[in-house]
């Protein structure tokens, strides 16, 4: 019944076990979440590093969550993210990323220099949320941070429910200084007035533009070019392999994230380039399976 009930457009559903294993996982993974909530040392953030194309240096990094269970193990973002927003608490879990970032910068201060920023993914929850600001801000405050260092990923579908609100926590957190990113670009939602109502400074093309090669990427091609004249700084996600880079370095791409450089890691290997040359010399590594 349950369900049924979370999948309205179905018209028959049939019981059997598979149903009855995914809905205790469910259930399992709801616990780990409500706990996690509590005990902080469950959710882990691991950071990829998004690299300047002309140099490969390091120029910044995503904060990439993970969650993690004595029973369960590893649980994918995938897998746990949804299950958030649908029981209510994808805010605390935000917060929890935010603070975490904060205090890493704050505890490398003198490395964290050579970085632009770490961008952090936040939930449509997070952005229309009338508290989102006093939530989120004393926590960058009492980081002692340059807010500049803290750039917030959102995606358009985000942007348009709730627009007023959105519109104010927008102005809130740029008038303090934090950025906003604009993710997923290229996608069959994009359009062109996101990028001129809410003036995004930095614009990162999904995947799937990257990786299409039709008409000799004629789609990348079309999309860079109108980045560029717009003034936007543009960062490729999902590249992969040496193709990939070369493409997005041909069509003007400033900086490159993705597994062709590096897979997200934790602390301690992020801090290990930031205190040598800041630079990732990429290996021979698979596509993404």
């Amino acid at each position: 019944m349950t369900q049924i009930k979370e999948e309205r457009s179905l018209q028959v559903i049939i019981f059997n076990q598979r149903i009855v294993s995914l809905r205790i996982r469910r259930r399992a993974i709801i616990s780990a979440l409500r706990t996690a909530i509590t005990d902080h040392n469950l959710i882990h953030v691991l950071y990829q590093p998004i690299v300047d194309a002309s140099d490969n240096r390091i120029m910044a990094a995503e904060a990439l969550i993970r969650l993690s269970d004595p029973h369960l193990g590893q649980v994918s973002p995938g897998e746990f993210i949804p299950i958030a927003e649908q029981i209510g608490v994808i805010r605390e879990i935000t917060t929890i990323v935010v603070s975490k970032v904060c205090s890493f910068l704050s505890r490398h201060a003198h490395l964290s220099d050579n970085l632009s920023h770490i961008s952090i993914n936040i939930s449509a929850a997070d952005l229309a949320s009338v508290e989102m600001g006093g939530r989120l801000l004393p926590i960058i405050k009492e980081a002692s941070i340059e807010p500049s260092k803290i750039v917030f990923e959102v995606t358009e579908s985000m942007l348009v429910k709730n627009y007023q609100q959105v519109l104010k926590n927008w102005n809130l957190f740029t008038g303090y200084g934090v950025h906003f990113m604009l993710d997923d670009f290229g996608t069959g939602y994009s359009n062109i007035e996101s990028l001129i109502t809410l003036p995004f400074e930095i614009v990162k093309l999904d995947r799937s533009v990257v990786t299409n090669k039709k008409n000799d990427y004629q789609l990348l091609s079309l999309i860079t070019t109108l980045l560029r004249r717009l003034d936007k700084q543009i960062v490729a996600e999902g590249v992969e392999t040496r193709e990939h880079l070369e493409v997005a370095q041909r069509h003007g791409v400033h900086y490159i994230q993705g597994y062709y450089f590096s897979r997200p890691v934790d602390e301690e290997q992020l801090l290990a380039w930031m205190e040598s040359s800041m630079c990732i010399v990429p290996t021979a590594r698979s596509p993404r399976t």
